[in-house]
């Protein structure tokens, strides 16, 4: 059967036609100086410089929006780079085969700036099992370079074989990709009726750049990226600075670009000081988490409007199957019964109400352990895992006075939301008799490294609960593929995980790296500690020792680990493979009794449910805290709609999902930079506090 998709209205990325001749692109180049700063501009009576009318013109052609943090990597398919500003960045740079409406979870709208068709050549609709893309021929990245097949088949190979990545499991459907007519024709052929592959080829980068001088995926988009293909391209990077400039891309060959020149991204650091630079005029928007008395406090700034939303992000504590101390379900359970998830969600976003997501619901009894350890059959007994054996088996919680180190929970080191939490987790932990401490490193190294190793024994880091099969297994089902597994820049102390009178068994080194930890003061190592790791008895409760030796022989030794994806925790189970697999069978039924793009919605979320609850008695995940913003909008920002109540929102990227459109008005009411000053963005390092109260 075939079927042909075309898309039943524009995306709404790129707004409506090209504004008149007074906002036509002119040249970004810096000026030097020293960018403002908060503070009011003093009166003099000075003569106005010559080029004053040109500065003043240039900035009304440059939209300047607030967040709270610039990240260090701009790469969207990683685990660790889940923020607002990467997602915001992505959708107005890379081009995607299909875009989510506004208020949908899913993508469905198909994106006719790059692909003039797509059919559905085998299977059903709602499930095909072959599908052909029809690449634009005007599609280009901002070299010049053709939009090809090439892009569609890096992006495959890199999510199938390179650690970190989030949704794999999209990638892992595809049986094959075939690319013809001069790249320009491209037929994807699945391994089972794939309900959700309008998820695919989304974000897509350019492969003859990153292939070509063969990048490392996990750090290839550190900086400013290779090439845009989309309305907007990266035009300069600055952490330090807390700035990311993006400039209309000028081939981008869609029938509607953006209406401004530049749109820049400026880290604000606090409320107090969002509040008067959208005052001044040096803020059109500010994007941020903060909570509490943000939303009021940013409303009362005259001619701004304010909305709140929350992104599908959750900030969660994912154990470490493969880890000794966090192999069992039983050892989880304890160490996750001691922290306040309703605490951290408080402290950490500022908000005196705010709540923790709900935990997975967990069931009566537990099934048995794995992660490269051991998987719970479908009967609930244990069997061998698919993935690895154990370098080590349970070890019992470390206490205080017990002589073995202390838990390791990790966070991004460039994620301060995800530290600060981490932090709190192991102050709640120490409070409640049970060892540990931070451990801070890039996302690389903790999904390449450390977790494959059992070296970490949780993770803070953002993820997005599952709401389709797809993502479903991503998050939780076994992930077979062979994926690298890098040397971090310095090892972290060895670890001792059993008393020392206990008999040895194997131990798992530490990856080879020299220097210090990064965070010296969260990860201390005791004098005299050695790594001494035993098997435990399957069925021994957490803080009991292990007593059984290792299996001896070239057949008992463990294979090669391989990094994370998505599956943060390792978790490879048998049920929940089955249960996900019976979803995927039932879907592919559905779609060939029943018409419509819906029909298959009950099963999902009937899989959905079975899911939750079979990873909810293994006490993987503890959600600490969701992501909620607040958006605050000035009076010299002309959007989609006069009222910011009636902006279309995207679930991950919120009102940039209408960036194409946006202006500045310079209208005599706005509060506007003065006549001659620097149209820079200021940056995190040169804005001043005021001592106000909004």
């Amino acid at each position: 059967m075939e079927e042909q998709y075309c898309s039943r209205r524009r995306p709404v990325v790129v707004g409506a036609a090209v504004l008149a001749a007074s906002l036509t692109l002119t040249g970004c180049q810096a000026r030097p100086g020293d960018a403002p700063t908060v503070q009011e501009p003093r009166q003099t009576t000075t003569t106005a410089p010559a080029d004053a009318d040109d500065d003043r013109a240039e900035e009304l052609r440059t939209v300047t929006v607030g967040v709270d943090d610039v990240p260090t990597d701009l790469n969207p398919h990683l685990v660790g780079s889940r923020s607002t500003a990467t997602s915001v960045v992505a959708a107005l740079t890379l081009p995607s085969a299909f875009t989510a409406l506004p208020g949908e979870e899913h993508r469905s709208e198909l994106n006719t700036d790059l692909l003039t068709s797509v059919t559905v050549t085998e299977g059903e609709p709602a499930a095909p099992t072959a599908v052909r893309y029809e690449i634009s021929a005007a599609a280009q990245w901002s070299d010049g370079t053709p939009v090809t097949g090439s892009d569609f088949e890096y992006l495959r190979q890199q999510m199938t074989t390179a650690p970190g990545v989030a949704a794999p499991a999209d990638y892992a459907a595809v049986e094959r990709i075939d690319v013809t007519v001069g790249g320009r024709t491209v037929d994807v052929t699945f391994t089972r009726p794939d309900p959700d592959w309008r998820e695919l080829f989304s974000d897509l980068l350019p492969s003859h750049i990153y292939r070509s001088e063969d990048r490392d995926f996990s750090t290839m988009m550190e900086g400013v990226p290779a090439a845009s293909g989309g309305v907007f391209r990266v035009r300069a990077v600055d952490t330090t600075r807390g700035v990311i400039e993006l400039e209309r891309n000028e081939r981008f060959w869609g029938q509607s670009p953006a209406r401004t020149d530049k749109l820049v991204l400026s880290e604000v650091p606090d409320t107090r000081t969002g509040a008067q630079m959208l005052r001044n005029g040096q803020l059109q928007m500010l994007v941020t988490g903060r909570q509490g008395v943000t939303g009021e406090s940013l409303s009362t700034v005259p001619g701004v409007q304010v909305r709140t939303m929350t992104r599908p992000a959750e900030l969660t504590l994912t154990f470490n199957t493969t880890s000794p101390r966090t192999s069992s379900a039983a050892n989880r359970a304890v160490i996750a019964d001691a922290v306040d998830a309703d605490s951290v969600a408080r402290i950490v976003s500022g908000d005196p109400g705010a709540t923790a997501p709900d935990p997975l619901p967990a069931g009566e009894g537990s099934g048995g352990t794995s992660g490269g350890t051991t998987v719970d059959t479908a009967d609930g007994t244990a069997g061998e895992s698919r993935r690895t054996r154990p370098s080590s088996a349970m070890a019992p919680v470390p206490t205080p006075d017990s002589g073995l180190s202390p838990l390791r929970i990790g966070a991004d080191s460039t994620d301060d939301t995800a530290v600060e939490a981490a932090r709190r987790v192991v102050d709640q932990l120490t409070a409640a008799g049970i060892d540990a401490t931070v451990v801070t490193r890039p996302s690389s190294e903790l999904y390449g490294a450390f977790l494959p190793s059992g070296e970490v024994d949780a993770v803070v880091a953002w993820q997005e609960p599952p709401t389709s099969l797809t993502s479903l297994r991503s998050r939780y089902g076994c992930d077979t593929a062979d994926r690298a597994v890098s040397q971090p820049t310095s090892s972290l102390p060895p670890v001792t995980a059993t008393p020392a009178t206990s008999t040895p068994a194997t131990s798992t080194p530490a990856p080879t790296g020299t220097g210090e930890p990064t965070d010296a003061a969260d990860l201390t190592s005791r004098p005299g500690q050695q790594e001494s790791v035993e098997p435990a008895d399957p069925s021994a409760g957490p803080g009991t020792a292990a007593t059984t030796t290792a299996p001896q022989g070239e057949d008992a030794a463990p294979d090669e680990p391989s990094g994370r994806s998505e599956n943060i925790s390792g978790l490879c189970s048998a049920a929940v493979d089955a249960a996900v697999d019976a979803g995927f069978a039932a879907v592919a039924e559905d779609a060939v009794l029943y018409t419509g793009d819906d029909v298959t919605d009950g099963t999902v979320q009937a899989t959905l449910g079975r899911v939750r609850e079979l990873v909810g008695r293994q006490h993987i995940d503890v959600p600490l805290m969701e992501d909620s913003q607040v958006i605050a909008v000035g009076r010299d920002l002309v959007g989609p709609s006069p009222r910011l109540a009636d902006w279309a929102l995207d679930r991950e990227t919120g009102p940039f999902v209408g960036a194409g459109v946006w202006r500045r008005t310079g209208a005599p009411g706005s509060t506007g930079a003065s006549t001659g000053s620097s149209s820079q963005a200021p940056g995190k390092n040169e804005q001043t506090h005021e001592q106000e109260t909004p």
